[in-house]
Protein backbone atom coordinates (compact mmCIF):
# COMPACT_ATOMS: atom_id res chain seq x y z
CA UNK A 1 0.00 0.00 0.00
CA UNK A 2 1.25 3.49 -1.34
CA UNK A 3 1.98 6.17 1.45
CA UNK A 4 -1.39 8.24 1.94
CA UNK A 5 -0.80 11.49 4.03
CA UNK A 6 -3.08 12.23 7.56
CA UNK A 7 -5.32 14.45 5.38
CA UNK A 8 -5.91 11.85 2.37
CA UNK A 9 -7.13 9.36 4.90
CA UNK A 10 -9.44 11.78 6.18
CA UNK A 11 -10.60 12.36 3.37
CA UNK A 12 -11.21 8.69 2.42
CA UNK A 13 -13.00 7.78 5.82
CA UNK A 14 -15.27 10.48 5.26
CA UNK A 15 -16.32 9.58 1.78
CA UNK A 16 -17.39 6.49 2.96
CA UNK A 17 -18.16 6.42 7.28
CA UNK A 18 -22.43 6.96 6.54
CA UNK A 19 -22.55 4.24 3.55
CA UNK A 20 -20.06 1.77 4.45
CA UNK A 21 -22.38 -0.32 1.82
CA UNK A 22 -21.03 1.33 -0.85
CA UNK A 23 -17.35 0.65 -0.37
CA UNK A 24 -15.42 -1.56 -2.98
CA UNK A 25 -14.65 -4.64 -1.33
CA UNK A 26 -11.00 -4.25 -2.50
CA UNK A 27 -11.37 -0.73 -0.41
CA UNK A 28 -12.19 -2.25 2.73
CA UNK A 29 -8.65 -3.40 4.83
CA UNK A 30 -7.51 0.30 3.60
CA UNK A 31 -10.58 1.89 5.21
CA UNK A 32 -10.29 -0.09 7.95
CA UNK A 33 -6.84 0.11 8.66
CA UNK A 34 -7.48 4.34 8.26
CA UNK A 35 -9.97 4.05 10.68
CA UNK A 36 -8.14 2.25 13.23
CA UNK A 37 -4.97 4.19 12.85
CA UNK A 38 -7.66 7.85 13.40
CA UNK A 39 -8.87 6.06 16.52
CA UNK A 40 -5.89 5.76 18.18
CA UNK A 41 -5.53 9.68 16.98
CA UNK A 42 -8.29 10.57 18.30
CA UNK A 43 -9.58 12.12 14.65
CA UNK A 44 -13.65 12.40 15.57
CA UNK A 45 -14.10 10.89 11.73
CA UNK A 46 -12.39 7.76 12.28
CA UNK A 47 -14.42 7.78 16.23
CA UNK A 48 -17.22 8.15 14.42
CA UNK A 49 -16.54 5.07 12.03
CA UNK A 50 -15.63 3.07 14.28
CA UNK A 51 -18.17 4.08 17.06
CA UNK A 52 -21.29 3.57 14.64
CA UNK A 53 -19.33 0.91 12.88
CA UNK A 54 -19.11 -1.58 15.84
CA UNK A 55 -22.56 -0.47 16.85
CA UNK A 56 -24.71 -3.79 15.61
CA UNK A 57 -21.61 -4.41 13.31
CA UNK A 58 -21.33 -4.04 10.04
CA UNK A 59 -19.27 -4.79 6.73
CA UNK A 60 -15.85 -3.77 8.05
CA UNK A 61 -16.28 -3.92 12.24
CA UNK A 62 -17.81 -6.81 13.88
CA UNK A 63 -20.26 -5.95 16.59
CA UNK A 64 -18.29 -4.39 19.81
CA UNK A 65 -20.30 -2.77 22.47
CA UNK A 66 -17.16 -1.73 24.34
CA UNK A 67 -15.20 -0.27 21.68
CA UNK A 68 -18.46 1.55 20.49
CA UNK A 69 -18.22 2.89 23.34
CA UNK A 70 -15.48 3.89 24.42
CA UNK A 71 -15.16 5.62 21.14
CA UNK A 72 -18.72 7.48 21.57
CA UNK A 73 -17.52 9.05 25.06
CA UNK A 74 -14.29 10.18 23.30
CA UNK A 75 -16.20 11.54 20.67
CA UNK A 76 -18.62 13.42 22.75
CA UNK A 77 -15.69 14.84 24.68
CA UNK A 78 -13.92 15.85 21.41
CA UNK A 79 -16.94 17.41 20.02
CA UNK A 80 -19.66 17.49 21.95
CA UNK A 81 -21.66 15.88 19.56
CA UNK A 82 -25.32 15.20 20.91
CA UNK A 83 -26.22 12.47 18.66
CA UNK A 84 -23.02 10.49 20.03
CA UNK A 85 -24.34 10.84 23.80
CA UNK A 86 -28.05 10.15 22.29
CA UNK A 87 -26.65 6.44 21.11
CA UNK A 88 -24.29 6.32 24.37
CA UNK A 89 -27.44 6.50 25.95
CA UNK A 90 -29.09 3.53 24.18
CA UNK A 91 -25.91 1.42 24.95
CA UNK A 92 -26.55 2.32 28.90
CA UNK A 93 -30.24 2.22 28.89
CA UNK A 94 -29.84 -1.04 27.55
CA UNK A 95 -26.78 -2.68 29.58
CA UNK A 96 -25.31 -3.40 26.08
CA UNK A 97 -22.07 -3.32 27.98
CA UNK A 98 -22.71 -4.22 31.32
CA UNK A 99 -24.00 -7.85 30.76
CA UNK A 100 -27.53 -6.42 29.29
CA UNK A 101 -28.60 -5.12 32.96
CA UNK A 102 -29.72 -1.12 32.11
CA UNK A 103 -27.15 1.44 33.43
CA UNK A 104 -30.39 3.66 33.91
CA UNK A 105 -28.22 6.60 35.55
CA UNK A 106 -26.12 7.04 32.90
CA UNK A 107 -28.83 6.98 30.30
CA UNK A 108 -30.31 9.43 32.11
CA UNK A 109 -27.30 11.54 31.54
CA UNK A 110 -26.74 11.32 27.85
CA UNK A 111 -30.60 11.72 26.95
CA UNK A 112 -30.77 14.69 28.81
CA UNK A 113 -27.63 16.27 26.95
CA UNK A 114 -28.88 14.78 23.68
CA UNK A 115 -32.78 16.73 24.40
CA UNK A 116 -31.33 19.62 25.57
CA UNK A 117 -29.66 19.49 22.10
CA UNK A 118 -33.28 18.61 20.41
CA UNK A 119 -32.24 15.49 19.42
CA UNK A 120 -35.91 13.88 19.29
CA UNK A 121 -34.77 10.35 20.17
CA UNK A 122 -33.33 11.79 23.34
CA UNK A 123 -36.46 13.54 24.04
CA UNK A 124 -38.60 10.19 23.71
CA UNK A 125 -36.43 8.50 26.24
CA UNK A 126 -36.42 10.92 28.20
CA UNK A 127 -39.78 11.19 28.51
CA UNK A 128 -39.99 7.60 29.13
CA UNK A 129 -37.75 7.50 32.07
CA UNK A 130 -39.48 10.28 33.60
CA UNK A 131 -42.78 8.51 33.14
CA UNK A 132 -41.23 5.21 34.41
CA UNK A 133 -39.00 7.02 37.20
CA UNK A 134 -35.55 4.92 35.81
CA UNK A 135 -32.60 6.58 36.23
CA UNK A 136 -34.04 9.74 38.09
CA UNK A 137 -37.07 11.08 40.25
CA UNK A 138 -40.53 9.67 38.82
CA UNK A 139 -42.15 12.34 36.75
CA UNK A 140 -45.25 11.64 34.98
CA UNK A 141 -46.16 15.43 34.40
CA UNK A 142 -42.66 16.04 33.19
CA UNK A 143 -42.62 13.00 30.73
CA UNK A 144 -46.03 14.05 29.65
CA UNK A 145 -45.23 17.54 28.88
CA UNK A 146 -42.34 16.62 26.96
CA UNK A 147 -44.28 14.34 24.62
CA UNK A 148 -46.99 16.63 24.16
CA UNK A 149 -43.99 19.68 23.61
CA UNK A 150 -42.92 16.88 21.05
CA UNK A 151 -46.32 16.47 19.37
CA UNK A 152 -47.20 20.24 18.80
CA UNK A 153 -43.73 20.54 16.96
CA UNK A 154 -44.16 17.58 15.15
CA UNK A 155 -48.29 18.61 13.96
CA UNK A 156 -47.08 21.49 12.26
CA UNK A 157 -44.27 20.00 10.52
CA UNK A 158 -46.97 17.29 8.94
CA UNK A 159 -49.71 19.79 8.78
CA UNK A 160 -46.55 21.12 6.21
CA UNK A 161 -46.78 18.13 3.98
CA UNK A 162 -42.52 16.90 5.50
CA UNK A 163 -44.28 13.43 6.21
CA UNK A 164 -40.41 12.59 6.66
CA UNK A 165 -40.89 13.99 10.48
CA UNK A 166 -41.34 11.97 13.68
CA UNK A 167 -45.63 13.01 13.82
CA UNK A 168 -46.61 9.65 13.78
CA UNK A 169 -44.55 7.94 16.37
CA UNK A 170 -45.15 10.91 18.67
CA UNK A 171 -49.27 10.60 18.15
CA UNK A 172 -48.60 6.94 19.24
CA UNK A 173 -47.21 7.91 22.33
CA UNK A 174 -50.05 10.85 23.06
CA UNK A 175 -52.04 7.80 22.47
CA UNK A 176 -50.17 6.04 25.30
CA UNK A 177 -50.37 8.41 27.88
CA UNK A 178 -54.34 9.00 27.13
CA UNK A 179 -55.37 5.43 26.98
CA UNK A 180 -53.00 4.91 30.36
CA UNK A 181 -53.91 8.26 32.16
CA UNK A 182 -49.73 8.88 32.76
CA UNK A 183 -49.01 12.07 33.32
CA UNK A 184 -53.06 13.10 32.06
CA UNK A 185 -56.24 12.17 32.58
CA UNK A 186 -57.23 8.82 31.32
CA UNK A 187 -59.26 9.21 28.37
CA UNK A 188 -59.98 6.73 26.06
CA UNK A 189 -61.90 8.91 23.40
CA UNK A 190 -58.95 11.57 23.01
CA UNK A 191 -56.51 8.08 22.44
CA UNK A 192 -58.44 7.26 19.85
CA UNK A 193 -58.14 10.15 18.06
CA UNK A 194 -54.33 10.55 18.62
CA UNK A 195 -54.30 7.02 17.21
CA UNK A 196 -56.29 8.14 14.14
CA UNK A 197 -53.89 10.98 13.64
CA UNK A 198 -50.74 8.06 13.67
CA UNK A 199 -52.11 5.81 11.73
CA UNK A 200 -53.00 8.99 8.65
CA UNK A 201 -49.17 10.17 9.64
CA UNK A 202 -47.53 6.60 9.04
CA UNK A 203 -50.08 6.01 6.05
CA UNK A 204 -48.14 8.85 4.69
CA UNK A 205 -44.47 8.05 5.61
CA UNK A 206 -45.05 4.78 4.16
CA UNK A 207 -45.82 6.05 0.84
CA UNK A 208 -42.79 8.64 0.38
CA UNK A 209 -40.23 6.61 2.39
CA UNK A 210 -38.54 3.64 3.39
CA UNK A 211 -37.70 4.00 7.17
CA UNK A 212 -36.34 0.72 8.90
CA UNK A 213 -38.60 -0.22 11.59
CA UNK A 214 -41.83 1.77 10.22
CA UNK A 215 -43.55 -1.01 9.25
CA UNK A 216 -43.40 -2.21 12.76
CA UNK A 217 -44.68 1.38 13.69
CA UNK A 218 -47.88 0.83 11.59
CA UNK A 219 -48.28 -2.52 13.03
CA UNK A 220 -48.27 -1.11 16.14
CA UNK A 221 -50.59 1.69 15.77
CA UNK A 222 -52.94 -0.82 14.21
CA UNK A 223 -53.09 -2.97 16.93
CA UNK A 224 -53.78 0.40 19.20
CA UNK A 225 -56.29 1.74 17.25
CA UNK A 226 -58.28 -1.73 17.47
CA UNK A 227 -57.92 -2.32 21.20
CA UNK A 228 -58.93 1.65 22.19
CA UNK A 229 -62.26 1.36 19.54
CA UNK A 230 -62.86 -1.80 21.41
CA UNK A 231 -62.95 0.21 24.42
CA UNK A 232 -65.00 2.56 23.50
CA UNK A 233 -69.18 3.12 23.99
CA UNK A 234 -71.53 1.26 21.98
CA UNK A 235 -72.64 4.81 20.78
CA UNK A 236 -69.82 7.07 20.21
CA UNK A 237 -69.48 7.00 16.82
CA UNK A 238 -72.06 9.51 15.16
CA UNK A 239 -72.78 10.03 11.30
CA UNK A 240 -72.21 13.41 11.08
CA UNK A 241 -70.45 16.93 12.72
CA UNK A 242 -71.51 19.25 14.16
CA UNK A 243 -69.62 22.31 15.48
CA UNK A 244 -70.49 25.32 17.51
CA UNK A 245 -67.93 27.26 16.22
CA UNK A 246 -66.17 26.66 12.47
CA UNK A 247 -63.01 25.27 13.95
CA UNK A 248 -62.05 23.06 10.96
CA UNK A 249 -61.90 26.20 8.83
CA UNK A 250 -59.68 27.84 11.85
CA UNK A 251 -57.31 25.09 11.99
CA UNK A 252 -56.92 25.99 7.79
CA UNK A 253 -56.19 29.24 8.29
CA UNK A 254 -53.85 28.76 10.86
CA UNK A 255 -51.93 26.95 8.20
CA UNK A 256 -52.37 29.00 5.26
CA UNK A 257 -51.62 32.56 3.94
CA UNK A 258 -55.14 33.50 3.79
CA UNK A 259 -57.93 31.41 2.72
CA UNK A 260 -60.75 31.70 -0.22
CA UNK A 261 -64.09 31.99 1.83
CA UNK A 262 -67.49 31.57 -0.58
CA UNK A 263 -70.90 32.00 1.10
CA UNK A 264 -73.99 30.23 -1.14
CA UNK A 265 -77.05 29.16 -0.53
CA UNK A 266 -78.50 26.06 -1.47
CA UNK A 267 -82.08 24.71 -0.94
CA UNK A 268 -83.08 27.53 1.61
CA UNK A 269 -79.86 27.09 3.63
CA UNK A 270 -76.56 29.12 3.75
CA UNK A 271 -73.09 27.33 2.76
CA UNK A 272 -69.98 28.02 3.55
CA UNK A 273 -66.95 27.24 1.68
CA UNK A 274 -63.45 27.38 2.79
CA UNK A 275 -59.96 26.81 0.73
CA UNK A 276 -56.68 27.54 1.94
CA UNK A 277 -53.62 29.37 0.05
CA UNK A 278 -50.00 28.10 0.52
CA UNK A 279 -47.13 30.36 0.37
CA UNK A 280 -43.77 30.93 2.19
CA UNK A 281 -43.79 28.27 5.03
CA UNK A 282 -47.74 27.69 4.81
CA UNK A 283 -49.06 24.79 3.06
CA UNK A 284 -52.57 25.78 2.80
CA UNK A 285 -54.03 22.50 4.50
CA UNK A 286 -54.23 21.46 8.05
CA UNK A 287 -55.86 18.13 10.08
CA UNK A 288 -59.32 17.32 10.41
CA UNK A 289 -59.53 14.78 12.81
CA UNK A 290 -62.66 14.04 14.02
CA UNK A 291 -62.53 10.46 16.32
CA UNK A 292 -66.68 10.31 16.50
CA UNK A 293 -66.24 9.41 12.56
CA UNK A 294 -62.99 7.55 12.85
CA UNK A 295 -61.97 10.37 10.53
CA UNK A 296 -58.08 11.68 9.90
CA UNK A 297 -57.41 13.20 6.88
CA UNK A 298 -54.99 16.03 5.55
CA UNK A 299 -56.98 18.43 3.92
CA UNK A 300 -57.17 21.66 1.77
CA UNK A 301 -60.63 22.93 1.69
CA UNK A 302 -63.90 22.20 4.01
CA UNK A 303 -67.51 22.84 3.24
CA UNK A 304 -70.24 23.47 6.34
CA UNK A 305 -74.03 23.98 6.60
CA UNK A 306 -75.34 26.79 8.95
CA UNK A 307 -78.09 26.76 11.23
CA UNK A 308 -81.55 27.72 9.38
CA UNK A 309 -81.85 30.60 11.44
CA UNK A 310 -78.10 32.00 10.38
CA UNK A 311 -77.72 35.60 8.86
CA UNK A 312 -74.99 36.68 6.50
CA UNK A 313 -74.36 39.96 6.31
CA UNK A 314 -73.79 40.28 2.31
CA UNK A 315 -77.25 40.16 0.22
CA UNK A 316 -75.77 39.39 -3.30
CA UNK A 317 -75.24 35.47 -3.39
CA UNK A 318 -72.91 33.91 -4.17
CA UNK A 319 -70.24 35.62 -2.09
CA UNK A 320 -66.65 35.10 -2.72
CA UNK A 321 -63.74 36.80 -0.98
CA UNK A 322 -60.04 36.22 0.29
CA UNK A 323 -59.72 36.42 3.90
CA UNK A 324 -56.52 36.46 6.61
CA UNK A 325 -58.05 36.42 9.81
CA UNK A 326 -61.35 34.86 11.30
CA UNK A 327 -63.07 36.56 14.65
CA UNK A 328 -65.55 34.63 16.78
CA UNK A 329 -67.65 35.60 19.69
CA UNK A 330 -69.59 31.76 20.71
CA UNK A 331 -71.94 34.14 23.22
CA UNK A 332 -73.06 35.56 19.87
CA UNK A 333 -72.37 33.23 17.68
CA UNK A 334 -70.94 35.51 15.50
CA UNK A 335 -67.93 35.09 13.41
CA UNK A 336 -66.46 37.72 11.10
CA UNK A 337 -63.92 36.86 8.14
CA UNK A 338 -61.57 39.80 7.40
CA UNK A 339 -58.77 41.04 5.06
CA UNK A 340 -56.71 43.66 6.28
CA UNK A 341 -58.87 45.92 8.29
CA UNK A 342 -61.62 45.16 6.32
CA UNK A 343 -64.58 43.23 7.51
CA UNK A 344 -65.68 40.91 3.69
CA UNK A 345 -68.25 39.21 5.34
CA UNK A 346 -70.26 38.75 8.72
CA UNK A 347 -71.82 35.43 10.25
CA UNK A 348 -74.60 35.05 12.74
CA UNK A 349 -74.99 30.47 13.22
CA UNK A 350 -75.79 28.54 16.12
CA UNK A 351 -74.03 25.41 14.64
CA UNK A 352 -71.69 24.34 11.98
CA UNK A 353 -72.00 21.44 9.91
CA UNK A 354 -69.70 19.57 8.53
CA UNK A 355 -70.71 18.92 4.60
CA UNK A 356 -67.28 17.99 3.30
CA UNK A 357 -64.12 18.30 2.73
CA UNK A 358 -61.15 17.69 -0.31
CA UNK A 359 -58.38 15.88 0.82
CA UNK A 360 -54.31 17.08 -0.12
CA UNK A 361 -52.92 16.27 -2.92
CA UNK A 362 -49.41 15.30 -2.65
Amino acid sequence: MREYSDKEKIAFIEKYVDNVEGLPEKDREKYRLFVEEGVRKEWPVALHAMAYGCYGGNEVFEEDWITSRDCLIKLAQLTDDPFAYNTLGYIYYYGRCNGKVPEYEKAFQCFSIGAASGVYESRYKLADMFLAGKGCIQSKTAGANLIMSMYLENRDLFCEKEYECKFADIALRVGGLFERGDGVEQDIEAAYGYYLEANCAIKKRLKYFDYYGDRKVAKGIEESLKRVKDQLPADFFEKEMVYETPIPIGGLLRNSVGMDIVVTEEYGKYMLEAIGFKGGESSGCTMLTIPKMGICELISSVKMSLSDDAKVSRDSLPYRAFVTELKGDEEDNTVSFIYGDMMMVGIYSREFRLEGYECVED
